[in-house]
């Protein structure tokens, strides 16, 4: 199955439940907690059984990515609801962070933000912070742990934190989105001159092929016949002289 992303690594883990056919409707932001680790450590980390959690994929400060699960799999990231109904994303810092922590890491938000935009084109999820409420309720849209902790009530955990900046992160990703749908259209709008194109001149097309065959069909039929008859009256002479 192909991922919706593709992480600057791959570092799988066997910590997952399987897979699922099940649709999911939430993309869920974590955080890592302890130690600012970068993305190859936190993957490594969670590729021993002993860790007891996985992601889809990680983000550490620097803005590296590297994939945990494929996205068919449901990874140990938000106990059993939260992992069967979302796709898990967690950076590299803390759910204590403030606001001003948080936007000082441009190069991780922003790939958060590009990580977001290809899920929900991939899987037609809205970029829409949800409540807990509409979590449970069954909205489609983007959340953190702390939203399904209280949705669900499997776990107690507030990541990715009251101060995280969801408001810039999916202005980013909207943004992102649109330009993409805009480049899109502009494909389509060039398919859509080259076939009017095609329609007004393939009849010309047409007449010109039609000339060429005409034309070929006279070379072999007519003119080759008279050019091989005219270089065997030239050969015969030669000959006699």
């Amino acid at each position: 199955m192909a991922n919706a992303y593709i992480c600057d690594m791959d570092l799988l883990t066997n910590n997952d439940s399987g897979t699922t056919s099940d649709p999911r409707r939430v993309l869920v932001v974590h955080t890592f907690e302890g130690r600012d680790l970068d993305a190859a450590a936190m993957a490594r980390y969670q590729q021993q059984p002993s860790a007891g959690g996985s992601y889809h994929l990680v983000i550490d400060k620097d803005g590296t990515t590297a994939r945990e699960n494929d996205d068919e799999f449901m990874p140990w990231a938000a106990y059993p609801t939260g992992n069967r109904i979302g796709y898990h994303f967690s950076l590299a810092g803390q759910a204590a962070f403030t606001r001003d922590q948080w936007l000082n890491r441009t190069a991780q938000l922003t790939k958060l933000a590009e990580v977001l935009a290809a899920y929900s084109m991939a899987y037609g999820i809205p970029l829409i912070r949800r409540t807990a409420e509409g979590v449970r309720a069954g909205q489609w849209g983007v959340c953190g742990h702390a939203e399904i902790s209280g949705a669900f009530h499997e776990s107690d955990h507030t990541d990715p934190g009251v101060n995280f900046p969801y408001d810039h992160v999916l202005n980013l990703a909207n943004g992102i989105v649109n330009d993409l749908k805009k480049g899109d259209t502009k494909v389509t709008n060039l398919l859509d001159e080259m076939i009017t194109v095609w329609d007004k001149t393939r009849h010309k097309v047409r007449e010109l092929i039609a000339n060429i065959d005409s034309r070929t069909h006279i070379m072999f039929t007519e003119t080759l016949p008279r050019i091989e008859q005219k270089l065997d009256q030239v050969l015969t002479e030669q000959e006699k002289n």
